[in-house]
């Protein structure tokens, strides 16, 4: 008899984002290690508008939606989960699901549902009202969370220590795992020139325009990704360039979706690049968003605060073998190892960030040999298949 796994998830696909993406694999994982895995994760309103149903199948996995009783952006109220975890002798737990918290306990305490936890992120909140909220329901659903969890997974030592789970790290480090989440590179690697010539003829670019890309949600939930910051960096790059009398100028492509792409349209427009600026809206398929990276000189991964913990987008760049730049943040420092597979810079420095992009489209060969470095990188650390044994060898038996 196969074991049950119910996997637990604030957000999954269609919704792209960092979380999802790494339940999904992580479920795949399980699946392919011989557990009866079920996906739980809200059925939002939006998803439901999209005809996506309540139940269906991803593969090996099961997907059951559950219906909120209160939603609010990716946030969910399910009294019935708790209901639903009867069935269920394991599960895999991704932090921060503040909502499904109190029933993940519960259901230990009644059902006698063991699990594990994967720490993702801080809440942090840009907001006062946010930041206050998430501090208070940290405070309450973390500690329980935490403590009764059979192991901890977290990203890096890194982020573990300069994290809200600092505070339990002294006491609970005999269950805490570091699991770097994974890439596939089957399929993120580098794309043919037909691919990369495709993307050109779709967005207009000149055969030899060099591309620094952006890929991350572009709505309220991500906005800690620092798109601003990078929009101001690039304008600055452009000037850079022109005084350098370096053409052409680059394009600056920003993969993603959301509720705020009119806003960044318009700092665009204010800052007198919106010609140069690309909006790509969502990328459907993993072959095509593998082929941007490809095509770009450089990923560029500008976050603010600690609700970046990783950077899944970063060894999705690596594995293409595409230099990256990103904020000098606990977590993303254990991913870009600078000067070695990319640059860091300080989270909010637009003049460092403006110059590190024109070092990398200045200097073809440098960015090369920091992206081959990257993919060699990801290929002993992140692949899937490396991941998948470390997570299966931790999962509750």
């Amino acid at each position: 008899m196969q074991k049950k796994l119910a996997v637990l998830t604030p957000v999954y696909t269609p919704y792209r984002g960092g979380i999802g993406v790494v339940a999904h694999a992580n479920a795949r994982m399980a699946a392919e290690g011989g557990y009866d895995t079920t996906i739980l994760t809200p059925w939002y309103g939006w998803i439901r508008k999209r005809n996506i149903p309540a139940r269906e199948t991803d593969g090996l996995m099961a997907i059951r939606r559950l219906r909120p009783f209160i939603s609010l952006g990716n946030a969910a109220v399910l009294p019935q989960l708790f209901w639903v975890l009867r069935s269920f002798q394991r599960a895999h737990f991704h932090y921060p699901f503040l909502d499904a918290a109190l029933a993940m306990v519960l259901a230990r305490f009644v059902w006698g549902t063991r699990y594990v936890v994967t720490y993702h992120m801080d809440l942090v909140g840009k907001k006062a009202y946010e930041k206050l909220i998430f501090r208070f329901t940290t405070l309450l659903f973390l500690p329980l969370i935490i403590k009764y969890a059979d192991r901890i997974f977290i990203s890096s030592l890194d982020y573990a220590r300069q994290s809200r789970l600092a505070p339990f790290f002294a006491r609970y480090r005999s269950k805490m795992v570091v699991l770097p989440h994974s890439v596939d590179t089957s399929v993120y690697g580098t794309a043919s020139e037909e691919a990369k010539e495709a993307i050109r003829e779709k967005h207009s670019l000149s055969s030899d325009q060099p591309v620094v890309l952006f890929v991350g949600g572009l709505d309220d939930a991500h906005y800690f990704k620092g798109v601003e910051y990078l929009l101001e960096a690039f304008e600055a790059l452009t000037r850079m360039l022109e005084n350098a009398r370096r053409y052409p100028l680059p394009a600056l492509i920003l993969v993603g979706y959301g509720n705020l792409i009119n806003h960044y349209q318009n700092l665009a427009g204010q800052l007198g690049i919106a010609d140069k600026v690309i909006f790509t809206g969502r990328i459907a398929e993993e072959k095509d968003l593998a082929a941007y990276y490809s095509l770009a000189a450089a990923t560029v991964l500008p976050s603010i605060d600690s609700s970046e913990s990783f950077g899944l987008v970063l060894i999705e760049s690596m594995a293409c073998g595409t230099a990256v730049i990103a904020s000098d943040l606990a977590g993303i420092r254990s991913v870009v190892r600078d000067s070695m597979n990319g640059y860091l810079v300080p989270p909010r420095t637009i003049e460092r960030l403006a110059e590190r992009m024109f070092e990398l489209l200045n200097d073809p060969s440098r960015a090369h040999e920091l992206g081959k470095n990257g993919r060699r990188i990801v290929e002993e650390e992140y692949s899937y298949t490396a991941v998948k044994q470390l997570f299966l060898k931790h999962l509750i038996p």
